[in-house]
């Protein structure tokens, strides 16, 4: 079964925040759509996960989904596989919220190596947030795929 971002969650099925979207304003919504629509975003396929750029219509779904560490864990591995097999980078910085263990963890499951502290503006909130700052880089992500690969259980 593949959990898709743009079917509507079930009225009884609301993101932990209550509705996103009651938080959003339309020119916030509008600026959103522009932003997304903007790139070209190619659509990934993992064992359980389709993901696509995201629409406006999908903000409840994604802080559903987002909770689930599992998905936030094989939609961080798509994205990176991703990025290293199609663009020419050394590296992909990531950060996270000092006070979200579970992105934390997701990162680090996924290779990525802890760089430092810091405060950046969080638009969701308006203010400034701690955030820890992680790394991962190319020759790590390679060392990562083949060793992966070579433990996986072979099928007969």
């Amino acid at each position: 079964m593949r959990q898709d971002p743009s079917s509507r969650p079930s009225d009884g099925a609301r993101a932990p925040r209550d509705n996103l979207s009651d938080c959003i304003s339309t020119s916030d919504t509008e600026s959103f759509e522009r932003t997304a629509s903007s790139y070209d975003c190619p659509v990934l396929l993992t064992e359980s996960l389709v993901l696509r750029a995201p629409h406006a219509e999908d903000i409840d779904a994604i802080a559903i989904l987002a909770d689930n560490p599992a998905i936030a864990t094989e939609a961080v591995h798509a994205l990176v596989d991703m990025a290293f097999r199609t663009r020419d980078i050394e590296h992909i910085d990531a950060r996270c919220r000092v006070i979200n263990p579970a992105s934390r963890r997701v990162l680090q499951k996924s290779g990525f190596q802890f760089q430092g502290t810091g405060m950046i503006n969080v638009l969701a909130i308006n203010a400034s947030a701690a955030v820890e700052w992680f790394r991962l880089d190319r020759k790590t992500w390679v060392s990562l795929i083949s060793w992966s690969n070579e433990n996986k259980p072979r099928v007969r």
